[in-house]
């Protein structure tokens, strides 16, 4: 039965390929089909194995996988038509990415004459030309994967940790549904790369706590850091906390002192020689990322904006105030973007779609259940898995860490971190499909959210009309 399902799915996704017809490059169409069919077939035995009994995960992850490709087939469409295929139109630093990716590709341009300061994601983009040719779609096709790549990792993680296979299940199917988190396999953004830095450390640290290949799980975390190093380097010491956070109890900190210390000098070092700019030190690319040069991007959007009216002039506020307003910018990193109703940007292109009108399913279940796992965490603790219960604690002031920089203004920041809280929420979406009175606890929580929203949208709405 899977050989079949696996042959109507690739059969599928050879028929979808065609729509690059247009392109009239049949050496472009037939590298498209073998990339996409031969990684179709890695993940669906992955999926095989981890289904439960006759669960319906490779169905599920069929599907996904072929809406997902069918949508990277319409934004490389649309990206060249609004463009063209050697400057296609994206937005945000997509088209900058693909124009540098391209030009290490294709000249003998030094890493040290780029001019962004984060170089790994237009590294592996020149690599990815280098090998199939300066198409977008390969940049789209390599986002998409490594995102699925992340999905099951990160569902493998959950398993670790609760070791209970309809988790995994749980995990994954959340992760479908989760359009912040979907969004970073859709469009040239290097974001699902940080997330693969922090899947990894965590599967790694998981494996080393169960001493499982020791080598094999160092070298991966050592990878794990140099994405992290190339991609996002404010955030490079994020993989060796995971490590420590979770391999404590098992090695002493004398023992685990020499790997730290080696990983973040590693990971300074490259840093320090790709990531940045050549006139520039580590402090003022921190100081930059933390700066409302950043915050601006997104509060510049009219002196009407709500946001901006209730964070206006943030880098300029203190420790405390910025404190105190931790509620009000957890908030707006947790409902932004809020105007999920507003089709016309996606119309115009597909990716909006997926990263704004998709974020309705966060709004209306998958933040609840966030929530609500956190809630129960709070309450049951001293009955839950204690690695479960570090893991979501140190998920949760990731998370909150974006927030308290920026306002709250620049959520995509936070999506990386959200993979520490899968387990929990994976952990709840099982007890609620099996245990009634866990599934009543639920129903109550869902009511009083809804209340609260209906509570805060007519407030907003308020607000709007005195202004």
């Amino acid at each position: 039965m899977h050989l079949q399902n696996r042959l109507v799915f690739s059969f599928l996704l050879i028929v979808s390929s065609f729509l690059l017809v247009s392109s009239n490059d049949f050496d472009e169409l037939l590298c498209v089909v073998t990339l996409i069919v031969f990684a179709f077939n890695v993940f669906y035995k992955w999926s095989v194995k981890r289904a439960w009994k006759n669960s319906r995960l490779p169905v599920i992850y069929s599907f996904s996988f072929i809406i997902s490709f069918l949508f990277i087939l319409w934004i490389n469409i649309t990206s060249i038509q609004l463009g063209s295929s050697i400057m296609p139109n994206m937005p945000g630093d997509a088209l900058s990415y693909f124009q540098i990716g391209s030009e290490l590709a294709l000249t003998d341009k030094a890493l040290t004459d780029v001019s962004l300061n984060y170089i790994g994601y237009p590294l592996v983009l020149s690599w990815v030309f280098t090998l199939f040719g300066t198409h977008l779609i390969f940049g789209l096709i390599i986002n998409m994967l490594v995102l699925f790549f992340n999905i099951f990792l990160i569902s493998e993680c959950t398993l670790k940790v609760t070791k209970n296979l309809k988790d995994f299940q749980s995990s994954f199917i959340l992760l479908l549904l989760t359009a912040s988190f979907m969004a970073t396999g859709f469009l040239l953004l290097k974001d699902v790369f940080i997330i693969t830095s922090i899947t990894l450390s965590l599967y790694a640290s998981l494996n080393l706590l169960n001493n499982a290949a020791a080598k094999k799980n160092y070298v991966i975390l050592i990878i794990s850091v140099l994405i992290m190093a190339l991609f996002r380097m404010t955030f490079v010491w994020v993989p060796v906390a995971i490590f420590i956070l979770i391999t404590f109890n098992k090695r002493n900190l004398i023992k685990l002192l020499p790997v730290v210390i080696t990983l973040l000098i590693l990971g300074i070092n490259v840093g320090s020689k790709l990531s940045l700019k050549e006139d520039t030190s580590i402090e003022q690319d921190i100081e930059f990322a933390f700066s409302n040069q950043v915050i601006s991007q997104r509060l510049d959007s009219g002196s009407t904006s709500f946001i901006s009216a209730l964070i206006s002039g943030y880098d300029n506020w203190g420790i405390v105030k910025k404190t105190l307003y931790l509620p009000i910018t957890i908030g707006i990193q947790y409902i932004t973007p809020f105007n999920v109703y507003d089709f016309q940007q996606s119309i115009e292109y597909p990716y909006y779609f997926i990263s704004k009108n998709y974020n309705l399913l966060w709004l209306l279940f998958i933040g609840p259940l966030a929530l609500f796992s956190i809630l129960n965490l709070f309450k049951r603790s001293k009955d839950l898995n204690p690695l479960l219960v570090k893991i979501t604690y140190f998920g949760i002031v990731l998370y909150i860490l974006p927030a308290f920089i920026f306002g709250g203004a620049i959520p995509r920041y936070a999506v990386p971190f959200y993979s520490l809280l899968l387990p929990i929420m994976a952990v709840n979406l099982t007890a609620i499909k099996s245990i009634k009175t866990y599934k009543k606890k639920w129903y109550r929580f869902v009511g009083l959210y809804v209340l609260t929203f209906l509570i805060l949208l007519i407030m907003y709405l308020f607000f709007k009309g005195i202004k």
